[in-house]
């Protein structure tokens, strides 16, 4: 066998979530929960996925034609074996099993991929796994490509010239159920032209774009996990990922990317097609388009309600389809001391008639859904669940850093009876900390005058690993007792949690709810006494704070985890589904609160009106983005 220049090489970063490597890691600690095994890394290059999951206990033995990036691999692989996966099954004997098999970018490298897979059944173990990754070859890129009549072969990519078959997602469900194994899951890795490395004319891709517009598109590589399914006669899984009756969901919320939407919307019903099929199109409640709307058999809409939402439930309805209204905190009665206040009090109308008319709410508490239920019987809860953080923050004794104290939020929040606490503990000899305000937190807590680095908001996509970077540090998450408040989601104790921070939480729902005092965090009254001592207990013993941070990760990744939010959103549409649609109604408006100046309505009126124009909407999405619902209501009381 010829040694060739090594043409795959690298180190896998787990932090960045679109990646095949990253997609197979997760895959496979899924599974494994966390129990080591016995894992053959097929083409397994220099083995720098296979070094990640050896780092994390399992033995990992590597097939590799390569030679040159073999003896790499061999560096940090148990054992590699030089040949091709049918070099490795006409050798073996069979008598080592694995628990699992990555094919990463193989199969399509191999003439008879069905043929490699039912032979690798007989090499694995009762309850084996098959981690493959593919190109996607209908991405948009390879349509546009034949669009101008074109197949161009590359170096490396889709149209890698040593490719020997080709795929797209029912192809590749197809192939693995017809080789004998049960497909769980299938998780795309999206990249758009430019990224990879297609030559075509952008007009082109416009034209496809605007004639299929469907979730294939930007898919660069689908990721597979199936398991061996032990009599093959068993009614397969396949119509999850292939059935036409599979819900077809439009999500539409106010804006196309804010993490609200992320949080509530788009990654939770990425987990959900990943692990249970069906299909999500995004756009936003302003500009959908009309393919799309025809599309969908299930509209989602969050948070955000006015005549011209009304209007697009009736429309909906009228056409047969579902309508799903998510929210998350309890909009119906904001108090008085938030800044979004009187906006809350005006659109009012709005949200109550949006809630009545929906099929199903959806909602992030118990408590929340209790307050919801007046409205509409129809509620279901599906809890917030975090992105994992595969790096979390450390806590260890001595060094020379200071302890670091976080407090982030993206609103006012009530941080006073902070404020004596934490001048306590920076005056306190035996103690040395960093204090940390993200956002509005950041703000109060200089103008108070303690020594505060202050930061704006972190992206939320990027948050859990910006505070998992951090280590030997505590999440502060003070909250009042107000009745909007106790029905808001832990959110922000999940997202320390899954970093790695140890917390300490006001001592009201929903902290008090969910962290088991002691166990998975601290639990505070709001009194500055209270928060000073729970504070320098954690400061002072790293032991107390990686035991209780590790329980509450643990308990997070158990409990909140996005393949759990994938199940839950299943549930729901199921139940859901088996009602008809509800009929549109004759009633779309609401009538002002007393004591709304009928100017300023008149102005919202005509402002949420004409949000429907692309212009219009996208000079008040800005406002809203940069300043919140009250850049909106400012701007409807001007010159009342």
């Amino acid at each position: 066998m010829t040694a060739t220049p090594i043409k795959y090489d690298g180190r896998i970063d787990l932090r960045v979530r679109n990646n095949s490597h990253s997609i197979s890691y997760a895959l496979i600690e899924q599974h494994f929960d966390e129990a080591a095994g016995r894992i053959l890394d097929v083409g397994c290059s220099t083995g720098y996925l296979g070094e990640a999951l050896r780092q994390r206990g399992h033995r990992v033995v590597g097939v590799e034609p390569d030679r040159n990036s073999a003896e790499q691999a061999r560096t940090r692989l148990d054992q590699v074996i030089v040949g091709t996966i049918e070099d490795f099954l006409a050798q073996t004997t069979g008598s080592e099993r694995f628990d699992a098999m990555i094919f990463g970018d193989v199969l399509e490298h191999t003439a008879d991929p069905a043929a490699v897979l039912r032979r690798c059944r007989s090499h694995l173990t009762e309850r084996g796994i098959v981690v493959a990754s593919v190109p996607n070859v209908a991405h948009v890129g390879v349509r546009a490509m034949l669009l101008a009549g074109r197949w161009d072969y590359d170096e490396r990519g889709i149209l890698d010239r040593t490719h020997l078959r080709f795929f797209t997602k029912a192809s590749l469900v197809d192939l693995l159920e017809d080789a004998g194994y049960t497909v769980e899951a299938v998780v795309p890795v999206t990249l758009d032209v430019e990224q990879c490395g297609i030559q075509v004319d952008p007009g082109l891709v416009a034209q496809v774009r605007e004639s299929a517009r469907d979730e294939a598109l930007d898919v660069f590589q689908y990721v597979a996990l199936a398991r061996l399914r032990a009599q093959p006669a068993v009614q397969s899984a396949r119509s999850r990922f292939t059935a036409a009756d599979r819900p077809r969901i439009l999500c539409a919320p106010p804006l196309p990317e804010w993490s609200i939407g992320d949080i509530r919307l788009r990654n939770p019903l990425a987990a959900w097609t990943s692990w249970h099929g069906g299909a999500v199109r995004h756009a936003s409640a302003r500009q959908i388009h009309p393919a799309d709307f025809d599309w969908a058999n299930v509209v989602v809409l969050q948070r955000e309600a006015d005549p011209a939402v009304l209007a697009l439930i009736d429309r909906c309805h009228a056409a047969g389809k579902y309508v799903v209204f998510d929210i998350d905190d309890l909009l119906t009665d904001v108090p008085d001391f938030l800044i979004a206040h009187q906006h809350s009090v005006w659109v009012r109308p709005y949200l109550v008639a949006a809630l009545q008319q929906a099929d199903l709410v959806t909602t992030t508490t118990e408590r929340l859904a209790a307050e919801l239920r007046t409205f509409n019987a129809s509620v279901a809860v599906l809890p917030n669940c975090p992105r994992p953080v595969p790096v979390p923050s450390r806590h260890y004794e001595g060094g020379s850093e200071p302890i670091r104290l976080f407090v982030a939020s993206s609103d006012t929040i009530r941080v006073d009876f902070l404020v004596p606490a934490l001048r306590r503990l920076m005056a306190d000899p035996g103690l040395s900390f960093n204090l940390i305000g993200i956002g509005p937190p950041g703000k109060y807590l200089m103008e108070a005058g303690l020594p505060v680095a202050a930061l704006a908001n972190v992206e939320y996509e990027h948050f859990g690993n910006f505070l998992a970077a951090h280590d030997n540090a505590i999440g502060l998450i003070p909250l009042d007792e107000s009745g909007f408040s106790s029905c808001k989601s832990p959110i922000k104790y999940l997202d320390y949690s899954q970093a790695g921070l140890v917390t300490v939480c006001s001592a009201v729902p929903p902290y008090s709810d969910c962290v088991e005092d002691g166990l998975t965090g601290l639990l505070a009254r709001n009194e500055p006494d209270a928060w000073y001592e729970a504070v320098a207990s954690l400061a002072r013993s790293a032991s107390l704070r990686q035991r209780i941070a590790t329980a509450a990760r643990r308990k997070c990744q158990q409990d909140r985890s996005l393949r759990s939010a994938g199940d839950r959103w299943e549930a729901a549409l199921k139940q859901m589904m088996q009602r008809p649609a509800r009929a549109a109604s004759r009633n779309s408006t609401a009538e002002p609160q007393p004591g709304q100046p009928k100017s300023a309505l008149r102005k919202l009126r005509w402002l949420l009106g004409n949000l429907t124009q692309p212009g219009a909407y996208a000079r008040a999405a800005t406002i809203l983005v940069r300043e919140g619902p009250t850049g909106i209501a400012r701007r409807v009381l001007r010159d009342r």
